[in-house]
């Protein structure tokens, strides 16, 4: 971008590693890292800083996770990982002060090989990482007590189906309470975690006068015939919002410690997904992405690797779930496109979604044969955000769920990463290589 390679390689690193690039949420921040340079700046003003993060010898392929405020950056591999403070307010750091700016190496010493790790998108502070593990345990971790809440666990028994396995895949729902899992056992399965809780978390008087509204429905729909442990999760998810509610202060925002019994909660679904393709039982889901729909909507992104991409939308309202395995209510998905801007092709398996891509109706992928695509909802997303709000089905009874192949870019290298930049008016994409970005 402006004509010039604005973070180089590092002299002495090899040059077949990908950067990591990511942008904030309107475009004008940038924050880039390989080995152990650190770079970030204001795309407007054209200047990076530089600080070298303490990298462990011997690392390893590195991985990264990026916080939703884009103030934090977690560097990690299976052994692993480190959490990054990125100084926006400082120029270039000397190795000195670097090391009030990071973590010490963090282990889980009892624990498998790591899978992925994010950050929650709710915790204040940016405090609480989700951790996958290689045996699908669910970790949240609490960066400043070092406090653990597992969850989906094997328990060294008979328990049959009571732990979901083969985990690839991880997104958290628009409001950051909902985590949704992906599991390969059966090709494609999607479970959650609701509530999934931080340590700390801030709520304001509308969304909990919407949650408590929706528990309100909850309760009142349940009849003779519910369930016991469905009747047991409804009426427990009613106290608790009432009483965030209680506690909350008047037209303002109130900060919550989450206690742990709340932050232990039990994996639900699988959920319905209709109408399923036939075509999809002869290959395998690969990852999950959840995208910004309008204003107040979302649809969740499902990729295959026979190419196929799934748009889906979550179309009834599911209940809290803190003590009953194998549970299953109201965790139903509908097809709104089964999109194949990919094709068939033996390259297909490839196929990877950029997730720290942030722009509403937007997603980004890639596959090695097709280079980028950006997909295009704008064209139904509005007015399926205008539906939904406004409980008004006639807003999308002109409309065409089909979505557009917005922009396309090919690459000869290994999958680069990307980001979106704006300035002076102008939006574009930034895209990384091996000899910087």
């Amino acid at each position: 971008i402006f004509n010039n390679v604005i973070v180089s390689t590092a002299s002495g690193f090899p040059t077949n590693q990908e950067y990591f690039v990511c942008s904030n949420h309107d475009g004008s921040k940038l924050v880039t890292m390989k080995n152990t340079q650190l770079r970030w700046g204001y795309l407007q003003k054209q200047k990076f800083n530089t600080m070298k993060v303490a990298i462990p010898t011997n690392f390893g392929d590195q991985k990264y996770a990026i916080s939703d405020s884009r103030n934090t950056l977690c560097v990690f591999n299976k052994n692993g990982l480190k959490v990054v403070e990125i100084p926006w307010g400082y120029s270039d750091i000397n190795d000195t002060m670097s090391f009030g700016f990071q973590s010490g190496w963090i282990t889980f010493d009892s624990m498998p090989h790591i899978r992925e790790v994010m950050f929650h998108p709710r915790s204040i502070g940016d405090n609480t990482l989700v951790v996958l593990f290689e045996n699908d345990t669910i970790m949240l971790y609490d960066l400043d007590t070092g406090n653990k809440v597992l969850m989906n666990q094997h328990d060294n028994g008979f328990g049959f189906g009571t732990v979901v396995s083969d985990i690839k895949s991880m997104t958290f729902s628009r409001d950051g309470l909902t985590l949704y899992l992906l599991s390969i056992t059966d090709g494609g399965d999607i479970y959650a975690l609701y509530p999934c809780l931080p340590s700390k978390i801030t709520f304001d008087e509308k969304e909990l006068k919407t949650a408590a509204e929706k528990a309100v429905l909850l309760y009142d729909s349940l009849g003779d015939n519910t369930k016991d442990e469905v009747k047991r999760n409804v009426i427990r998810q009613y106290k608790f919002i009432c009483d965030l509610k209680k506690q909350n202060v008047a037209d303002g925002k109130t900060d919550f410690e989450m206690e742990s019994e709340f932050r232990q909660v039990q994996l639900q679904g699988p959920f319905t997904i209709s109408p399923y393709p036939d075509a999809l039982y002869e290959t395998t889901a690969k990852e999950i992405h959840r995208v910004n729909i309008g204003l107040n909507s979302e649809v969740v992104l499902l990729t295959f690797c026979n190419g196929t991409i799934l748009i889906l939308f979550q179309d009834e309202e599911m209940s809290m779930c803190w003590d009953s395995k194998n549970y299953i209510y109201s965790n139903s998905m509908v097809v709104i496109e089964n999109a194949q801007h990919f094709g068939q092709s033996s390259f297909d398996k490839d196929l990877r979604i950029f997730k720290s891509f942030n722009e509403t109706n937007h997603a980004m992928l890639a596959c090695s044969e097709r280079g980028i695509n950006i997909i295009d909802m704008s064209k139904w997303g509005d007015n399926l955000d205008k539906a939904i709000t406004n409980a008004d089905l006639n807003s999308i009874k002109t409309s065409t769920f089909k979505s557009l192949v917005l922009q396309k870019m090919i690459f000869h290298t290994a999958f680069p990463e990307c980001a979106v930049w704006r300035v002076k008016g102008k939006t574009g994409i930034i895209v990384s290589g091996p000899k910087g970005v």
